[in-house]
């Protein structure tokens, strides 16, 4: 076999090999190109958040009888609270902190450290944004409470009778 013949028989397994290395690498193209718009264009679900509801709050608006200036105001939502998010404002301005639990709890409470102030209305709101533990509920809305201390009046059942302690031991 000469030179030239050897070299012709080269060239022409060459050519077969090239001849499949361009319809296998256009199937594997497309196939990378379909995958990936396959995947892109899948929408991933958001987890569904329910809104999370105030059930009650302590004490009852609008007005509450207290001798005592720093009682609590409690607020309870339906599901267990995430503490990290609570955000809240009082007007008129009072210095004021949350009563933490411990334990994770579906209340919360806002104490003055300067005491309510007898006759004057308090608006409290709780900032949106508050999420449950697990964060499945979210408060979409903020929520205001309004009250207003008064001292209790002979006959009240909050008034203290006589001879009851008023300073507990």
């Amino acid at each position: 076999m000469s030179i030239l013949n050897r070299s012709i028989i080269l060239r022409i397994k060459n050519l077969k090999k090239i001849k499949y290395i361009f319809p296998i690498s256009f199937i594997i193209f497309s196939l990378i190109i379909y995958l990936i718009t396959k995947t892109t264009s899948q929408k991933v679900a958001e987890p569904i958040i329910e809104n999370l509801t105030l059930v009650s709050t302590s004490p009852n608006p609008p007005i509450y009888k207290s001798i005592w200036t720093t009682d609590p105001i409690v607020f309870t939502f339906g599901q267990i609270l995430n503490p990290d998010t609570i955000k809240y404002s009082i007007t008129p301005y009072v210095r004021s902190r949350i009563l933490s639990n411990y334990e994770p709890s579906k209340s919360f409470s806002i104490i003055s450290l300067d005491g309510w102030k007898e006759d004057v209305e308090y608006t409290v709101i709780i900032e949106k944004g508050l999420l449950s533990l697990d964060g499945k509920f979210e408060l979409k809305e903020n929520v205001t409470f309004k009250f207003m201390r008064e001292l209790p009046q002979p006959g009240d059942p909050e008034y203290p009778s006589i001879g009851e302690e008023i300073i507990p031991k």
